[in-house]
């Protein structure tokens, strides 16, 4: 993290400030929640933190911090001698200013001590009249909302129609390349629209061609590939009646002797599946796997995302609930989820040797491949046949 004491051209404004009533319909109703999750677009400078004053006056003391997944990058005590009142909120500059850069991604929160519940319950709200106090967020370009933290375990996804008990104010530099940015918005949006035209194009042609592809009514992007998955599982258990069912990335090779011997070994043709498994792994809130849907602590076991393979009748029980499912975040976590509520007494058989490791000759699989090493790796795999 860079720090920095002056930066030019910019000027000064808070992620979200105070208004009237909740009559107002131009401000949202204020809610007990006493964290924020956020992602920097455009390089910012945090100049102080805020907090509500009704909290501080209630609390007297309480702490501050800005913390990204790996440290916490400042914090603060804060009582009322620090305060400077501005527009409802107590106001604490930071001795040294903070330069987020775009793609930063953290979380300003509170709190009171380490075993405190019910902070928002007993010390923030003061009957009808903080019930009816309101915000509203800034509309600044260079922030992306994430979430709010409603308690210490617990998040859920930002929307405009909550509020923050603490907040940021920040400055955005490099004004005039921000602008540059914005006004160029319809040129990149053109752009994108004919690159994403010119692929559909390639893969109808390709459709026509050699009918092999399964195209579904959405973008192929990385928040889509649970609902691909999903898709996908339906189809094959419609058509086909075939003992497994395998997903693999396309990046990865598929070392088919090496499957077949794996197979070979199992005589359970039941509620089965096979991969290299994570175990009680954290539900992460940060980067492009962060998952403000998922409602705990510890995801139940998934396996490896470059690929997993399943007896029939799973990839059946998993179908038959297919619409009713949730679809989370991750495409790996997602099928997770599915086998723990789709059936019981599922055999999870972890495979050691499923993807390269020092102690394995012949992995199974092989990811994130270029296209030249896929040739390779298909030319070396058939003169060993």
């Amino acid at each position: 993290m860079i720090s920095e004491r002056e930066i030019t051209n910019h000027f000064s404004e808070n992620f979200v400030k105070l208004g009237g009533t909740s009559g107002d319909q131009s401000w949202n109703r204020f809610e007990c929640n006493t964290g924020l999750g956020f992602r920097i677009l455009h390089s910012v400078v945090v100049e102080a933190f805020s907090i509500k004053s009704a909290v501080v006056k209630r609390v007297h003391r309480i702490l501050i911090i800005l913390q990204d997944a790996e440290e916490v990058l400042e914090s603060v005590i804060v009582d009322e001698e620090k305060c400077v009142e501005e527009d409802g909120f107590c106001v604490v500059k930071l001795v040294t200013s903070l330069l987020l850069p775009k793609g930063f991604e953290g979380e300003v929160l509170i709190q009171r001590k380490a075993e405190d519940e019910g902070l928002c319950d007993e010390y923030i709200f003061d009957g009808h009249r903080d019930m009816n106090m309101t915000c509203q967020w800034t509309k600044s370009s260079a922030i992306d909302f994430k979430y709010v933290r409603t308690r210490r375990d617990a998040i859920e996804k930002w929307s405009s129609s909550v509020c923050s008990t603490v907040s940021l104010k920040f400055t955005v530099t490099e004004l005039d390349k921000l602008r540059r940015h914005m006004d160029s918005r319809s040129v990149r949006t053109k752009e994108w629209r004919e690159y994403i035209e010119e692929n559909r194009k390639n893969i109808v042609e390709e459709q026509n061609k050699n009918q092999d592809l399964l195209i579904l009514p959405f973008q192929d992007t990385y928040s889509n590939l649970p609902n691909k998955t999903m898709n996908f599982l339906m189809w094959v258990t419609k058509y086909n009646k075939a003992a497994f069912v395998m997903k693999v990335d396309d990046d990865t090779f598929v070392n088919v002797k090496e499957l077949k011997n794996l197979l070979a070994s199992e005589n359970d043709r039941g509620l089965a599946w096979w991969s290299l498994f994570h175990f009680h792994r954290s539900v992460p809130i940060y980067g492009k796997c962060a998952d403000v849907r998922y409602p705990g602590l510890t995801y139940p076991t998934f396996p490896s995302g470059a690929g997993y393979l399943m007896t029939g009748s799973l990839a059946s029980a998993i179908a038959t609930l297919g619409p009713s499912l949730p679809l989370y975040v991750g495409e790996d976590v997602s099928i997770g989820i599915w086998v723990t509520v789709s059936a019981q007494d599922v055999k999870t058989i972890d495979v050691p040797c499923w993807l390269p490791h020092p102690t394995c000759t012949e992995p199974i699989l092989e990811s994130q491949l270029t296209e030249s090493q896929m040739k390779i790796h298909w030319d070396f795999y058939l003169q060993k046949r």
